[in-house]
């Protein structure tokens, strides 16, 4: 028997269309089916509610913005508005769970991604600021929105460990994955060269550093249908640390119709502190587009000149607000180069001319880097969690996040033509704004700016007068 959709019943109850091995298809209430298809059918309720979600926001209504308007049956309206309630409950919770704890007062997480809420004993966020709450993302989007050079479209199925999410972090076991997969859409997949893979994140507390990207067990041994040991994740070797992996690829061997994922796993041995358990982790298979580097560049965002030069102004007003804050009086009195309002033509990163200066969103600094090279520099990084790291105030700055400065863009090319290239047929040059005018000027070379050259130099000391044996003081040192 086979779950192919779901949706919701006249009286906002959960409903599933199965298909019996005889070809028969049947829409059935959730507890016809028992205990044995609660991975199905959350599995299927996900897929669900990720159409709903894409539906909603290409008509404006807002993600997951779903209401059921024939939950109102017979009974007064506080009834009615109560049933509603709880059905949008239902709705915005999307807890690793598999909503066992709908029902209860447990404390709620919502994702930055997708807007939706697990449970924090569920997902392990205790302990988290303010700052991180509204950062946090549920680890649904975690794994599939992991590597942007492999861009997650579908989450076919999850499995934690363990199940029970009350229960304490076990240290080994096996889990399987169950799903099935249309052979129209397999097909559909394999034409466009989707890959289909296995994926692990870890959920831990805030104590323990889990890294938001891929973690796997200390040892995984994954099994696919009939095929057995088709990846192996081993420990790392004495006095090294792992990189983790992204993902391991599962294409070849994903069959029509019904699936089975197999994971033996071992974890890392508890400490000696009972109340520390080891992190908690989360196997997904996920349908994935590889991405070239010319497509990472294509959704990198190009506002207006005006909008970016109202923005470099800004971030230039606040650096020089933050700065003349610190001088908190007589005492403490900080020295330091005032250079928030200069940038350098000159990438950080390649040490060579920007022609795409970008910077992070969130970002908070004027200096930017070259667009390509940026990209470059993370498709060489195999490390997944060393990717994405802003080279100016280390943030992480995913492509979407990147933003083109139009303003600083149109500064380069104006002063091209001004000053001119130099001799090797470049522009690496400073710039600095001056925020009353909102106008770039080109700064003389550093080299320029010292006090003179090192013959200049010399010159003025050969013409100091010499200190000589001539003097009474004996204790006088001559230093030629």
């Amino acid at each position: 028997m086979r779950l192919l959709e779901y949706k919701k019943g006249p009286t906002g109850r959960d409903m599933f269309l199965i298909e019996r091995p005889n070809g028969e298809q049947q829409w059935v209430l959730s507890y016809v089916l028992g205990g044995s298809f609660n991975e199905e059918k959350a599995a299927v309720k996900y897929r669900y509610e990720q159409k709903m979600a894409a539906a909603n926001s290409s008509t404006g209504s807002g993600a997951f913005g779903t209401t059921h308007e024939n939950l109102s049956g017979p009974g007064s309206s506080n009834q009615t508005m109560l049933l509603r309630s709880r059905a949008d409950a239902r709705e915005e919770l999307k807890c690793i769970c598999l909503q066992q704890h709908a029902q209860s007062t447990e404390d709620l997480m919502t994702c930055s991604l997708c807007n939706r809420k697990s449970h924090v004993r569920c997902v392990r966020a205790e302990g988290l600021s303010q700052t991180d709450m509204k950062e946090w993302q549920c680890p649904q989007c975690r794994i599939l929105h992991m590597d942007p050079f492999n861009s997650g479209l579908e989450l076919l199925m999850y499995v934690t460990t363990p199940r029970n999410m009350l229960a304490p972090s076990s240290q080994d076991g096996n889990l399987s994955m169950r799903f099935n997969i249309d052979p129209n859409q397999l097909k559909d997949w394999q034409a466009k060269k989707i890959s289909l893979s296995v994926r692990c994140v870890g959920l831990g507390p805030r104590s323990m550093n889990v890294p938001k990207g891929p973690l796997w067990p200390k040892d995984v041994t994954a099994s696919v249908n009939s095929y057995k040991d088709v990846f192996k994740i081993l420990p790392p070797k004495y006095g090294h640390v792992r990189r983790e992996v992204a993902g391991k690829e599962i294409s070849d061997l994903i069959k029509p119709n019904s699936n089975t994922v197999t994971i033996q796993y071992k974890t890392e041995q508890p400490p000696m502190n009972a109340h520390v358990q080891p992190p908690r982790f989360m196997f997904g298979v996920v349908a994935s587009e590889p991405k070239s580097k010319a497509d990472i560049l294509s959704i990198i965002r190009r506002p207006g000149i005006e909008e970016c030069k109202l923005r470099d102004i800004d971030l230039v007003k606040r650096a020089i607000e933050t700065f003349e804050a610190l001088q908190t009086g007589d005492d403490i009195v900080i020295e330091t180069r005032g250079d928030f309002e200069i940038i350098n033509t000159r990438c950080p990163l390649s040490l060579c001319e920007m022609d795409t200066p970008v910077r992070g969103i969130e970002c908070e600094h004027i200096q930017c880097y070259d667009a390509d090279s940026y990209v470059d520099v993370n498709i060489r990084t195999r490390n997944v969690e060393k990717r994405w790291i802003c080279p100016v105030c280390s943030k992480i700055v995913r492509p979407e996040d990147l933003i083109v400065d139009e303003f600083v863009l149109d500064a380069i090319n104006s002063a091209k033509s001004v000053v001119g290239l130099d001799e090797y047929g470049g522009f690496l040059k400073r710039l600095k704004l001056d925020i009353q005018r909102g106008e770039w000027e080109v700064m003389p070379d550093e080299e320029a700016e010292g006090e003179g050259s090192d013959d200049e130099d010399d010159e003025q000391v050969s013409k100091r007068p010499r200190h000589t044996n001539d003097h009474n003081d004996s204790s006088e040192i001559v230093l030629d």
